[in-house]
């Protein structure tokens, strides 16, 4: 922290105080000597005037550096500066990088930007009368054209021109003939801003630079500019080398391709990603282009995703030919939208496309360089969208351990655009622990950037994966982060989409149905074939299912296989549809048909050992049910899956164990998914002895109430047997004879004898071996 001392008469002040004053937090940022510090005493010094409270000021050396890590050392260095004065007022003197001047945003406070510091004419005018009092001679016209270009009008560029000393008519005079032979024509007012902005300085017009203008290689040659003074580092103003650039096409092509080369590497070896491209886009040096791309498209995605899909489709299909991963992109990139799920199958070359990708691959896979995780992503992201989901698998498995070895000269950005496709590619191909670690990957790398469309992608991803398995408070709090970066940070249709998607499955599962019909609204009335198809269908099946309209389910199936065809071949397409087919019939009570579908399409999977169960339990086979149910439970299931088997447990318990209890008790707090619930529901006794618990909240009851669950068949009349006939049954089952079972219980052989027949009446029976069958039958 610092205190700075107010300038006085500071020229910019009076049209910027009525902003900056309404906030007791502020931040003025832009690039070193355009006036921050001025900027911020004054805000400093009027602010301790009006309110009487604290003031201080930060920056900006510790806000340099990684955008992210700035970022994050301007909110600890906030806190810290709150929590040490109750009340302080605080100014922030930043960084150029707009990333850092969202925080102060995010954190309610006001951003001050370069801009805000550019002297109008009037204001000019009046900091030279103050430099030069009355008695000085000189037209102010002349000096404001001289000085404007060279100092881009920023408050700091004046002072600076004016501590040189001497007569400002001869400095005017001085600096006229530069004016006139070369800056002026080339840099309006305003343009001057933006480019001066880049460069971070304000250099003179010297005689030097004057004689590379001339000769037409100030801009594309590197040395002499910074030579003549105009660079800083490798960084080059555009509007000036834009205007050179002609002239030294039509002199001298090869020197100009080769100052192309010279300028787009240098552009993009200093982190000016977009300018090294369009430098090299706009001259048509695709040998330059071409490598440009191919190490920095996911950058670009982040910065400008227009320029990145001109430049892919701008490459002459006879040099893409040498780029396997070039005539993918110029193929996956969708104007519209980056790398969705759409099939290519169109392409009329794909199958010579993926061979050659796949090659490159192979070839690249061990070199740890960023060209081996670009190719990596871009062969998945082709082979997915030709539905070839198990080669696509395979190379999201070879991704994700690229990525993990990947050394440090691959960005973080590279790393976060694989990480969601390998998260979507995963989970297409039904791999969730894998399509978590993709999208986690996604999230931790897009927060170093930082990379917003990766954030928001890899959130929606995350939010559906804990819908599916019915984990609702994780799916809830990535909704919600992931609403809150698309609202901070503009929209973005694929993420939107699956965060809908997640959405409706999270009311779904709470049975909202005025929710879920809320957010699916927003979708279209039939999945599109998106990356979110198999997922959509589901939430639209399972709202369905809860509404009555099974029917509806299967006109959904019947398009799906018809229209879809691509899409509903993922693994995960298979088996979700499968599980909808088996709910389905569960609903309409035809669980025969609901087992057959469980057992030749689920198998002993978890989800098939848990319709199976219910199926099974449906039948009236409570032990083989119970025993399926626990199967599923032994292999640790998801939430989902998990509180359905254990609620079939419970729902077919003895009457005197307190299954249902415990399960209620265990219950996870809200929001949490109703399904586990259902097969309770589905036994009056039980839907009863949960209501007396009062554990659950109301709204809950009355959920499972309006769903209209119809009873397990025959099950809701178990036969009620006295505990007598219990011991009676007891000691059938352990084989005792009648003399026996009467000395265990001390009562006569006619009283055992007359129990026996009570008991084989309640069961239907007339034989030991008919009650045992009778009693596994019903769970007794």
């Amino acid at each position: 922290m610092s205190e700075l001392p107010a300038r006085p008469e500071l020229p910019v002040w009076p049209r910027l105080a009525e902003r900056l004053l309404s906030s007791c937090l502020i931040g003025v940022r832009g690039p070193s000597g355009i006036g921050r510090r001025d900027v911020a005493a004054a805000w400093a010094a009027q602010r301790s005037r009006e309110t009487g409270g604290p003031v201080v000021t930060l920056g900006p050396a510790e806000f340099f550096g990684d955008p992210a890590e700035a970022s994050d050392a301007l909110r600890r260095a906030i806190a810290a500066a709150r929590a040490a004065q109750a009340g302080v007022s605080i100014a922030v003197v930043l960084s150029p990088h707009p990333a850092v001047g969202d925080v102060i945003r995010e954190l309610g406070g006001v951003v001050s930007g370069p801009r805000d510091l550019l002297l109008t004419r009037d204001e000019a005018r009046e900091t030279t009368r103050r430099a030069y009092p009355a008695g000085a001679e000189m037209e102010f016209e002349a000096w404001f054209s001289a000085a404007w270009p060279v100092v881009g009008g920023w408050l700091r560029g004046y002072d600076i021109l004016l501590a040189r000393g001497g007569d400002p008519a001869e400095s005017a005079k001085h600096l006229q003939s530069a004016v006139d032979d070369a800056w002026l024509p080339w840099i309006s007012a305003q343009p001057a801003a933006d480019v001066l902005t880049r460069i971070g300085q304000f250099p003179l017009a010297t005689e030097e630079a004057l004689a590379q203008t001339e000769s037409g290689t100030l801009v594309l040659g590197l040395d002499a500019a910074r030579r003549a003074g105009i660079v800083q580092g490798d960084r080059v103003p555009q509007a000036v080398r834009r205007a050179c650039s002609s002239a030294l096409y039509q002199r001298d092509p090869n020197a100009a391709r080769a100052a192309v080369r010279e300028t787009a590497r240098a552009l993009f070896g200093a982190g000016e990603y977009a300018e090294g491209v369009r430098t090299a886009l706009d001259a048509g040096e695709w040998e330059t282009l071409v490598p440009l791309l191919l190490a920095g498209w996911a950058r670009l995605l982040n910065d400008d995703q227009a320029l990145l899909i001109r430049a892919f489709r701008s490459v002459p299909r006879h040099v893409a030919r040498g780029y396997p991963v070039v005539r993918a992109g110029q193929v996956l990139l969708d104007p519209h939208e980056l790398n969705t799920a759409l099939p290519v199958t169109s392409e009329p070359d794909e199958s010579e496309i993926i061979a050659e990708l796949r090659a490159e691959h192979r070839s690249s896979r061990s070199r740890q360089r960023p060209l081996a995780l670009t190719t990596a992503t871009g062969l998945m992201i082709y082979e997915r969208r030709l539905g070839l989901y198990d080669d696509a698998y395979a190379t999201a498995t070879d991704t994700l351990r690229i990525s993990s070895v990947a050394s440090n000269d691959v960005g973080p950005s590279v790393h976060a655009i694989a990480g969601f496709e390998i998260g979507l590619t995963s989970l297409l191909a039904d791999d969730i622990p894998q399509s978590f670690a993709g999208y986690e990957l996604s999230q931790s790398r897009a927060r170093r950037v930082p990379h917003w469309d990766a954030l928001k992608v890899s959130s929606g991803g995350l939010a559906v994966l804990h819908a599916l398995r019915g984990d609702l408070r994780a799916a809830t709090e990535w909704i919600e982060r992931g609403r809150e970066v698309v609202a901070a940070h503009g929209r973005h249709t694929r993420a939107e989409g699956a965060l809908t998607v997640a959405a409706a499955l999270t009311a779904i599962e709470q049975f909202d149905l005025d929710g879920a019909r809320r957010e699916l609204a927003a979708l279209p009335e039939f999945p599109d074939n998106s990356d979110k198809w198999p997922l959509h269908l589901l939430a639209l099946g399972r709202l369905a299912l809860l509404e009555g309209r099974t029917g509806d389910i299967d006109h959904m199936l019947e398009r799906a296989v018809v229209d879809r065809s691509v899409a509903a071949g993922s693994p995960i397409a298979v088996r979700l549809t499968a599980v909808l087919r088996a709910e389905t019939e569960l609903t309409r009570q035809r669980p025969r048909e609901a087992l057959r579908i469980a057992e030749t399409r689920l198998g002993d999977t978890v989800d098939g050992l848990v319709y199976r169960a219910w199926a099974t339990i449906s039948l009236g086979g409570i032990a083989d049910g119970r025993g399926l149910a626990r199967r599923a439970l032994a292999l640790d299931p998801p939430p989902r899956e998990r509180k359905i088997a254990g609620g079939l447990l419970a729902a077919t318990g003895k009457e005197e164990d307190d299954d249902v209890a415990a399960f209620v008790a265990d219950y996870p707090a809200p929001p949490h998914s109703l399904i586990g619930l259902a097969p309770l529901w589905q036994v009056p006794e039980r839907r009863e002895e949960v209501r007396q618990l009062g554990i659950l909240p109301r709204i809950d009851l009355d959920r499972l109430d309006s769903v209209g669950f119809r009873p397990f068949p025959g099950l809701d009349e178990r036969p009620r047997l006295t505990p007598r006939e219990r011991d009676i049954l007891d000691c059938l089952k352990r084989g005792l004879t009648r003399k026996e079972t009467a000395e265990k219980l001390f009562v006569s052989d006619n009283t055992v004898k007359s129990q026996t027949s009570s008991l084989y009446a309640k069961l239907g029976v007339s034989s030991r071996s008919e009650a045992m069958a009778a009693a596994n039958r019903w769970g007794l």
